[in-house]
């Protein structure tokens, strides 16, 4: 009968059967049950209750789904179980599943004064340090017996959550009559409690509560071994999707790091066709300076060059010298006027000669107004 209570509890889905098996169906005696417990009874016989055992594998299969979301989602479950009857199932599928446990005795204020409990964690965890590195060598053996002896001591009682740095995420109680501490704390603490309740106890406080046998050496190994098996699940999918994440990171790096380097090859390009751009537009602005420098060079070298026959023109008046002689001869030239016709028009022809030369040199139009008036006094 071990043997294939061990052999369907390996299996990875327990059936009614096994559970019938274990004998996770008796409850206690019809004059000690609670009446809160009635939804779970399916019967009585013989003077005792018998639980719906369909119930309790639909109640052990969801408090195993959630234990094994809370472990997918990095967090820890705290097996607690200080009964005679669960002792050592408690130990060793905690440890299979690399799980916290308690075992022997709840500690009053475990979790709910965690800090001073973490204390006297460090010094159970410093005390074996200097035994293993025999760093009590020196002293008397009273003084290492009494070491060694403490260390058992705390081991019993602290021994499952030397591990523990924070609080758990979960709880798994083996019969809440009995760790009705470790209850309170919970729910002083708004920690989540799953654990096996007999028809003698109120599962009102239990967030997730699997109507079972509490006192079956069987049957506690049988819930007990489901829930480790969640554990070593929600580990199992936490470990996958931390993979999953990882390499999602890695493609994402990837992803960036090449469209940096495109990003920056892009850069390259444009840096070195602006650099040519520049170079080719400084070479033309010099080759046009060089152009523009070249006639006037030329121009300044003219004066240089001999001058001969009809090449040579005579430089024509500024407009203030064609108008100064014009004005200071109009008023004597009125009567020398007169008496020769041809002496107008030569006046006028030189005045013409004069205001074309004014017009050449650029005059405005105010100048070309003032040319204009002298031109007619001097032919009048």
């Amino acid at each position: 009968m071990t043997q294939a209570v061990e052999a369907s509890a390996d299996s990875e889905r327990l059936t009614v059967r096994t559970l019938l098996e274990a004998g996770a169906h008796i409850g206690h005696p019809t004059k000690r049950w609670h009446p809160k417990m009635a939804p779970y009874i399916y019967t009585k016989r013989g003077g005792v209750h018998i639980l719906n055992p369909r119930l309790t594998l639909e109640e052990l299969e969801k408090a195993a789904a959630f234990v094994s979301d809370v472990i997918a989602g990095a967090g820890e479950c705290l097996f607690v179980g200080t009964k005679r009857q669960a002792q050592e199932t408690i130990r060793e599928e905690a440890v299979r599943s690399g799980s916290m446990f308690i075992n022997r005795r709840w500690l009053g204020g475990l979790l709910t004064n965690f800090q001073t409990i973490q204390t006297r964690i460090d010094y159970l965890v410093r005390l074996e340090e200097r035994v293993a590195k025999n760093e009590l060598h020196a002293q008397t053996k009273r003084e290492q017996q009494r070491a060694v002896t403490e260390i058992r001591r705390l081991n019993n009682y602290l021994g499952g959550i030397k591990e523990m740095t924070k609080l758990p995420d979960a709880i798994f109680v083996v019969d809440i009559q009995k760790e009705n501490i470790a209850v309170k704390e919970c729910l002083r603490l708004g920690i989540p409690i799953v654990a096996i309740v007999d028809s003698n106890c109120d599962p009102t406080d239990i967030d997730y509560p699997i109507p079972s046998n509490d006192d079956a050496v069987r049957s506690i190994r049988v819930i007990t071994h489901r829930i480790a098996d969640a554990v070593v699940e929600g580990r199992e999918r936490h470990r996958t999707a931390e993979e999953e994440r990882l390499s999602a990171e890695a493609e994402i790096e990837a992803a960036e790091s090449a469209a940096r380097a495109s990003a920056q090859a892009a850069a390259a390009q444009r840096h070195a066709k602006s650099t040519t751009t520049t170079s080719s537009r400084a070479g033309d602005a010099s080759a046009e300076a060089v152009t523009i420098e070249e006639p006037a060079s030329q121009s300044e070298a003219a004066p240089d060059r001999p001058l001969t026959g009809d090449a040579v023109e005579t430089p024509e008046p500024s407009p203030e010298a064609a108008i100064g002689p014009v004005a200071r001869a109009s008023a004597p030239a009125t009567g020398e006027a007169a008496e020769s016709g041809g002496g107008g028009a030569c006046s006028r022809s030189r005045l013409g000669s004069c205001a074309g030369g004014a017009s050449r040199w650029g005059s405005t139009g105010e100048e070309s107004r003032v040319v204009e008036r002298a031109r007619c006094r001097a032919a009048t």
